[in-house]
């Protein structure tokens, strides 16, 4: 059914412009074979513009003799489909060019039925507005007032002239074919104006990301590093970039400029500052590999929060900076002086040590003991190694911390210092003056008879001094007081003894028994 005469649609009406108003007013006045030679020029898509544009314009544009004007526009576009016999040359640009549903007379997407040369939009389409389905198990839609007006034609043939039913049936189907089929051309056309449409004004948008005018102001860094630019709003757009459209984007673009360059240097100072820091790591464990055993060094963590640390690592970029090996083991220094108050003010705290009048520090008694905030119950270390024990820079949530930084990291074992102190009672050393180097291994060796009876094949539960208290912890959890007694080992049976396990025995004359409880390693 061909389509009515293209109206003028008020989506489509000229809107109000700027400047002079009326300089074309008098192109219809011009003699009709000149406006017929510029029309010539034009595509179908312009001229149907031009035939919505005035009633003058569409008088000149509708009329019989105009008709070849349509045809030589038609013919300016590569490989356009011909127009179909049913359809004149302006109905034929109205089915092509107008981005309108015939339904609801909206610029939607459009969805062609070719059979009956109608567009529709999706919401139409999907509501099958006016369309009938012409059989249950044929996808062929028609419009139902189409419908109607063939059901009538058939209806006049009668049901007596059967040849002439049939020859009438036969050339609607041929119609029906011939229209699908040039509908098939005018969409694969379609889409290769399509494809052409988006190669020009990809192109276009090329020509517009013009990174010149931005590498004479000073840009050109930034315009190395930047990503996605040619996708900013006011860039990707199909418009050649003129001076007064440079004008119009300048400040957004510089604006945009200025927040990546602020971006960049804040992400070069964040990698200079983690690049600092894996410096000062690899040369604390230089350090640490050149002093082992003699030098106790603050955790990266600490010592980052550290000046002139600190303020190293937060230099500006531009800054060469070095970590020298006596900086670091100056702050090492006056970072174990500040520790040493803080584990002596919780030994004083929560003891009256008799030691500092002899002259003995507090810290090195044998019976002083720290134990970490995650097993402070079994798992008990004494100093210097609770100032390298992880638990005191680790929070909860596994995220580093200062040292004890909230003063319940570590804390001091009461328990494990009251047992410590009967061990010492029990093998006749004064707890009050026995310091860690007097009980230290294989100087001190110390046998648990509660366990050794228990062991089979004659073992022996021998222990050293640190272990010896954890021994005893565990005792006192389970409401037993440990017989305990010092021994002594030959130099042939000390070799022996493997130091890679905590809990030593001694089967026979030396054998081993692993110790699994303890949560809490340093």
């Amino acid at each position: 059914m061909p389509r009515h005469t293209p109206s003028l649609h008020p989506s489509l009406q000229l809107k109000n412009v700027r400047g002079r108003r009326g300089a074309l007013k008098d192109i219809v006045e011009m003699p009709l074979d000149i406006l017929y030679e510029i029309f010539m020029y034009l595509t179908p898509g312009e001229v149907l513009s031009l035939s919505r544009m005035c009633k003058a314009l569409r008088r000149i544009l509708m009329t019989k003799s105009a008709e070849y004007v349509w045809k030589q526009a038609r013919l300016n576009l590569d490989e356009c489909p011909v127009c179909p016999n049913d359809l004149n040359e302006a109905q034929f640009a109205n089915l092509i060019f107008t981005p309108l549903c015939d339904c609801c007379d909206t610029a939607k997407g459009r969805y062609f039925i070719w059979s009956i040369r109608w567009c529709y939009c999706a919401t139409c389409f999907t509501d099958k507005k006016g369309l009938i389905r012409l059989r249950i198990r044929d996808n062929h839609l028609i419009l139902e007032a189409h419908a109607e007006r063939l059901i009538g034609q058939l209806e006049k043939l009668g049901e007596s002239d059967s040849k002439a039913r049939e020859v009438w049936i036969q050339e609607m189907k041929e119609e029906r074919e011939c229209r699908i089929t040039h509908g098939h051309l005018c969409e694969k056309w379609l889409r290769m104006q399509g494809v052409k449409r988006a190669a020009q004004l990809g192109e276009i948008r090329k020509r517009r990301y013009n990174t010149q005018k931005l590498t004479d102001l000073g840009w050109g860094k930034e315009l190395e590093t930047i990503r996605g630019m040619s996708n900013w709003p006011s860039v990707n757009q199909p418009k050649d970039l003129t001076d007064r459209m440079w004008k119009n984007i300048k400040d957004d673009i510089i604006r945009k400029m200025e927040e990546h360059r602020a971006c960049r240097l804040e992400q070069e100072y964040l990698a200079a500052q983690d690049d600092r820091r894996g410096l000062l790591k690899k040369c604390v464990c230089n350090l640490q590999r050149n002093n082992w055993g003699k030098v106790i060094v603050p955790d990266i963590f600490d010592l980052e929060s550290m000046e002139p640390i600190s303020t190293l690592i937060k230099a500006p970029v531009e800054e060469n900076i070095e970590f020298p090996e006596s900086l670091i083991l100056e702050i090492a220094r006056n970072w174990r002086t500040s520790c040493d108050t803080v584990l002596l003010n919780m030994v004083v705290t929560s003891t009256t040590p008799t030691s500092g009048l002899n002259g003995i520090n507090p810290l090195s008694l044998a019976t002083t003991f720290f134990s970490c905030w995650r097993d402070h119950s079994s798992h008990v270390f004494q100093y210097p190694e609770v100032l390298k024990h992880k638990c005191a820079t680790l929070m909860l949530n596994g995220k580093s911390c200062l040292w004890n930084e909230d003063g319940k990291r570590v804390i001091f074992a009461d328990k494990a210092s009251f047992l410590a102190k009967g061990i010492l009672e029990l093998l006749g050393l004064n707890p009050e003056s026995t310091t860690r180097e007097d009980v230290q291994w294989p100087a001190l060796i110390i046998e648990c008879h509660e366990c050794s009876i228990l062991q089979l094949d004659e073992e022996r539960a021998l222990m050293s001094w640190p272990v010896a208290v954890q021994h005893a912890i565990k005792h006192d959890r389970c409401g037993k007081r440990p017989r305990m007694s010092r021994t002594h080992l030959t130099d042939t049976e000390v070799e022996r003894i493997n130091f890679e396990y905590i809990f030593l025995c001694a089967r026979s004359n030396v054998s081993l028994l692993l110790h699994l409880t303890l949560l809490c390693l340093i």
